[in-house]
Formats: structure tokens, sequence, C-alpha cells
């Protein structure tokens, strides 16, 4: 089981997450969700941002204690900045960050989906909710045709028990996502 937890930069948050995970079997993982302030993503909380070095090297101390590490890029919309210089820059910090062996990507864009699944097979990609995954339809397009590793769910979605019934006796519940933060 993967436990997805949005990293807050501040020493009691690590302490308290080392003294948890002590306790987990090896068959449970902690992905931290990692917000970096040149990429842009849906969290209103900025103190819960870091620059580009700063999460390098949160990303060398965690891998050493073998977190696993997630990358926020979901926003609502680029707005085309893909195609433009902000585009290129967001294309250049992922290819750093990647080099640091990051494990997943959660992201809305259809293009930054393509570019990093065929230039990073290893990563796994989660479709953002604000992808606007209101339905069974759009979890099946993004997971069996698109082939993503998974989907965060929009709350409407998730608290709807027949649905999330259906869900899980039809799909694999390791790649449902919920978003448990608002």
């Amino acid at each position: 089981m993967n436990y997805f937890i949005d990293f807050i930069p501040n020493h009691s948050f690590i302490n308290k997450l080392d003294e948890l995970t002590s306790n987990l079997n090896n068959e449970n993982n902690i992905v931290l969700n990692m917000y970096i302030k040149q990429l842009p993503s849906m969290n209103i909380n900025e103190s819960m941002y870091l620059d580009i070095e700063e999460s390098i090297n949160k990303i060398i101390e965690f891998k050493k204690k073998n977190y696993k590490i997630n990358i926020m890029l979901d926003t609502y919309c680029f707005g085309n900045k893909e195609f433009t210089k902000i585009g290129k820059e967001i294309f250049e910090i992922l290819d750093k960050l990647f080099q640091y062996n990051i494990d997943y990507i959660t992201i809305t864009n259809n293009f930054l989906f393509n570019y990093v699944k065929r230039r990073y097979s290893n990563i796994k990609i989660i479709i953002s909710e604000y992808s606007d995954i209101i339905n069974v339809q759009k979890i099946c397009r993004y997971i069996e045709n698109i082939k993503a590793d998974g989907v965060k769910l929009d709350l409407k979605l998730s608290t709807d028990k027949e649905k999330m019934k259906y869900i899980k006796e039809n799909f694999d519940i390791n790649c449902i996502h919920i978003n448990t933060n608002v």
C-alpha cells in the first residue's frame, strides 16, 4: 500500500514522519507530495512550496530514507504555456528533477503526460482531479486507454458510495487516489 502525504517543509514534520514510518512494514510505502515554486500546482498553502534547489536536497535526503517522491504539477489549465518560454523552463526543471529518481508525478496536462510517458517511462503518472475526473468513464479512459498509472478523484465522486463500490470492484484500488487534504 502507498500512502501519499503532502510534504510540509519543517523539522517537526520530518521527525514525526520518521517516527510513524518506523512502525510500517516493508509492503507499505510513504510517497511525499512535493510542491515546487517553479512548477504550477493548485496547493494554496504557500508554506508547502520549496524552490528547486531545496527540493533536490530534500529528494536526496528522502531517497536515503526509502521514501518515494511525487512531484505535484497539477493545475487547472496551462493556457498553452507548455509552448512558451515558461513551458521550456518547466521541461528543464522536470528533466533536472527526474535525474534524482522521482517515483511519481501528478499532472493534468495531456502534453506533459505524453512528454513524461515517452521520455521517462520509469516514472508513474497520476492524472489529477483537476482533469475533471467526475465519473467512472473518465477513470476508464485514463487508466485503460491512456495508460496512466493512477487517477486522483474529484472529491464529489469519492463521496458517492455507490460509485466508489463500483470502482473498488472494477479497478486496482492502488491506482485510485483520493485527496483528503480538504
